[in-house]
């Protein structure tokens, strides 16, 4: 069986080394590795002339930061043109242990009636990052909560999940399509995520390890992040498309909304930045609401 790789970057080069050494010396070696570069501007065009002579790679590079969403557009669509078995999908902050891929495709074979699987995320201290794995709790209002890490004993099956280290058979990609494009950043893997639980059951190999190293600090000072928006518009166009029922939809994002304002007051390290949060709830809500897409210059890196 054969399977390209995705990586979709921006402006991290030295992980992204790290990222693409650990695909190519995988047990069971990639067909092809797709790098999709938005427009970094860390030198990260003159780190891949180094891997010129690899020929199994192809560097993909954006006229700008179209974000995210449109980066793993733009490289499931290179590697299902390419025909490849299976697509793999990650940011470049995914390392993968050596047998990752080897255990994937395995199970794959054990279970040819499964279309999707994934593996274990953990930080670097082995710690596994449960969030990217998750079971879906209301099929109204989407609420999720992560699968429980008891469960990572043994293989599981799952509902949702992030791009984090997630396999994808070619057929299946052929009959769900691809994520949307004009998300840029946020719930473009959850929404892809339910449009393939729609067509296959979702495997999770528990042995099988990616590192995930996002910059995750515990204990840190509440900063708000401009991703915010894009995670609240996002949502709400994903709501419209597969909640089960709309009705539910009103009291619980009223509810969502409350949960805000109410930590914009009652935190006391929200209070210098409540304009700014109050902003992104209303432009969040207002765009989502009206259905606008892609970039807002108001919220970028």
């Amino acid at each position: 069986m054969s399977y390209a790789s995705v990586i979709v970057t921006f402006n991290r080069k030295d992980l992204l080394k790290k990222a693409i050494n650990s695909v190519l010396t995988q047990t069971y070696a990639p067909t092809y590795v797709i790098v999709v570069d938005n427009h970094s501007t860390d030198g990260t065009d003159e780190l891949m002339t180094t891997f010129a002579s690899r020929k199994e790679i192809i560097y993909v590079r954006t006229s700008e930061n179209v974000g995210g969403s449109m980066g793993f557009y733009l490289g499931l669509k290179r590697a299902y043109d390419l025909g490849t078995d299976w697509v793999s999908l990650s940011d470049d902050d995914a390392i993968f242990e050596t047998h990752y891929f080897e255990k994937l495709l395995v199970a794959s074979k054990q279970k040819p009636e499964v279309k999707c699987f994934t593996g274990t995320v953990r930080f670097p201290n082995e710690t596994i990052q449960d969030v990217h794995r998750r079971k879906l709790l209301n099929t109204a209002t989407l609420r999720e909560k992560p699968i429980d890490q008891s469960r990572y004993a043994k293989n599981f099956w799952l509902d949702s999940f992030t791009f984090v280290g997630v396999l994808l058979a070619h057929d299946l990609i052929k009959t769900i399509g691809f994520p949307e494009k004009n998300y840029f950043i946020w719930n473009d893997d959850t929404e892809y995520s339910l449009r393939v639980a729609k067509q296959t059951r979702i495997l999770n190999i528990s042995d099988a390890t990616v590192y995930h190293y996002n910059n995750v600090n515990v204990g840190q000072r509440f900063s708000p992040t401009w991703k915010e928006y894009y995670g609240i518009r996002n949502r709400l166009q994903m709501e419209k498309k597969h909640s089960s029922n709309r009705a539910w939809l009103i009291p619980s994002n009223c509810a969502f909304i409350l949960r805000r304002l109410c930590g914009m007051i009652l935190k006391k390290d929200h209070w210098k930045y409540s304009k700014y949060l109050f902003n992104q709830l209303k432009d969040g809500y207002r765009d989502g609401i009206k259905g606008v897409t892609g970039k807002n210059r108001k919220y970028l890196p």
